[in-house]
Formats: C-alpha cells, sequence, structure tokens
C-alpha cells in the first residue's frame, strides 16, 4: 500500500546554566531539505522525547515529517514541511509508523488548522546558505490526546557549545544510502559541530555514521536539563553532503535563535479562529 493511499483512505474514512521557557501563549508543561535518524535506536514509548513528538503527513502530496508538541493545541516544526492548504495535514500522535489504513483510522490524530512560517522563510534562494528561517508552527483541531505533552524550549543560545552531546529524533529513513524507512520513532546521540554555524541555526556532525536523514524534518534535537528533556533546534536540512547519503553535516534551526518570533506567533495562532486554513507567510521588507 502506498502512503498516499494510505492517507487517502484514512483520513477519509471519517470526516544547569541553561534557561528554559514556556513562550508567551504556550501553556507550561508539568513535564520535561528533509531529513530520518541513522545509526541511533527505538525510542521507547515511557521515553518522554515519544510524549512530545508526533508525525506529520502530508494527506495530498504524501510527504512525512516530524513534529514538536509545544501547547495543547500548537506544533513546531519545519518550514518547508507546510504547505498552502493546511487542511491536508494532519498530526499522528503515536511513536509508531502506521502499516495499513486500518492502522491509522485507529490511531489518535489531528487535522491542521492553519499556522505561521517564519518570515525569514519566503526569503529563501538557492544560493543562501545560511539562516533559511525553516520553522512554523502549527495549530491543530482540538487537544492533546492523553499520553502526550508539551516539550520545553530553551531560551539561551549560549547554552548550547560546540563539542557538546545532543539528541536527535524522528521518524526518517535508517539509511541514507538504501533508504530504509522506520516502522517507529528513533533516536540518537551526535556532537554539535558548530554551535554558532549562523544567528538562527546550529550545524550538527553525522559523519560518525549516526544522524538526521529524509523523513526527519521538523524533528527534536533535545539535551536534557535536570529530569526534563528540552527542545533546543527542529531538523532543517543537510549540509556539504553532495551525495546526499545523511553522512556528512546536517542543520538544525535553532529554538533561541528564534525564540522571540515562536513566542509572538504562538500568541497569535492560539488566538486565531482558522476557517478554510491558511499558512500565513509575514510580509517581508525588501
Amino acid at each position: 500500500i502506498t502512503l498516499g493511499f494510505l492517507l487517502f483512505v484514512a483520513v477519509n474514512f471519517s470526516a544547569c546554566n541553561q534557561s528554559i521557557v514556556t513562550p508567551s501563549g504556550i501553556e507550561n508543561s508539568a513535564s520535561e531539505q528533509s531529513e530520518t535518524i541513522i545509526g541511533g535506536s527505538v525510542v521507547s514509548t515511557t521515553d518522554s522525547i515519544s510524549q512530545s513528538t508526533i508525525i506529520f503527513l502530508d494527506t495530498e502530496k504524501g510527504g512525512l515529517c516530524t513534529g514538536n508538541i509545544i501547547a495543547r493545541n500548537l506544533i513546531l516544526t519545519a518550514a518547508h514541511c507546510t504547505q498552502k492548504n493546511p487542511q491536508k495535514i494532519i498530526a499522528v500522535f503515536s511513536a509508531k509508523m502506521p502499516q495499513s489504513a486500518e492502522e491509522l483510522r485507529k490511531m489518535n490524530w489531528r487535522r491542521i488548522l492553519g499556522g505561521k512560517t517564519s518570515p525569514a522563510w519566503p526569503l529563501l534562494t538557492e544560493n543562501k546558505e545560511k539562516d533559511w528561517g525553516d520553522i512554523a508552527i502549527l495549530k491543530f483541531e482540538g487537544e492533546i490526546p492523553a499520553g502526550f505533552k508539551a516539550i520545553k524550549l530553551l531560551s539561551r543560545k549560549e547554552s548550547i557549545r560546540t563539542g557538546m552531546n545532543i539528541t536527535l529524533a524522528g521518524f526518517g529513513i535508517t539509511d541514507g544510502i538504501q533508504h530504509t524507512e522506520t516502522e517507529a520513532l528513533r533516536k540518537v546521540s551526535v556532537k554539535v559541530a558548530n554551535a554558532n554555524y549562523s544567528a538562527t541555526e546550529i550545524l550538527i556532525d553525522q559523519r560518525s555514521g549516526r544522524g538526521a536523514c529524509h523523513g526527519d524534518s521538523g524533528g527534536p534535537a533535545v539535551i536534557k536539563v535536570g529530569k526534563f528533556d528540552v527542545l533546543v533546534g527542529i531538523t532543517s536540512r543537510g549540509s556539504k553532503d553532495p551525495k546526499d547519503t545523511c553522512l556528512q553535516y546536517s542543520v538544525y534551526t535553532s529554538i533561541a535563535g528564534n525564540l522571540q518570533w515562536i513566542q509572538k506567533a504562538a500568541q497569535e495562532i492560539s488566538a486565531a479562529e482558522f476557517t478554510g486554513g491558511t499558512i500565513s507567510q509575514p510580509a517581508v521588507l525588501e
């Protein structure tokens, strides 16, 4: 069964010194170019990462991404995972990939009502190397199902240092050469290649055979602060990888580097009443 057919049937079946913040307009959590996870392991359903990470499916184009719950009805993902008609996108709350239309029908999923992409995203051009603004906030219908919760966000860029270990997670492929698909959420520990890659991005070293790949776009990069998992970045794209093997570097959009926009957009989207659905791309001054 193809992904497109599976989705069509299922969706139409029923119409330390680290500073953590919960953005204004986002409820506090009591707990803690596309890319899948290579060289990692399946995430346990009791792992807090699996409780805040969701499958992001485009039912119109058959696309797969990963997303992060940041509020009772808000998801943070990559801007390139969104489209003009968000009502063709669903958020699936599961640590396991659906293997059939029947299985997907039985899962907890929510339709996307609308959202916003970073004002920097429309400026994307082929010759722009950094600061893509590859980040979006989406509002889904209803609220978080039982067993899931919002993840906390990192506020200080200084908390991420070159050479430190960081955990990536996603639903992407497990082999960038063979394009092997995964059946469940996976995670892996990697090192930060450059914490100051740009004002709004972090560079991750994947040359050890571990990292993100196709399908992981929008997925989390997290660090542990006390007992909490804290979101520090989301998967954007591969870098310095001409053969597209996912074995060189990956670029992650920095949460702290985009925090002001996240807070403002979260407030606006939380209060918005979406009729018909829209992805808003704020006007950019030339």
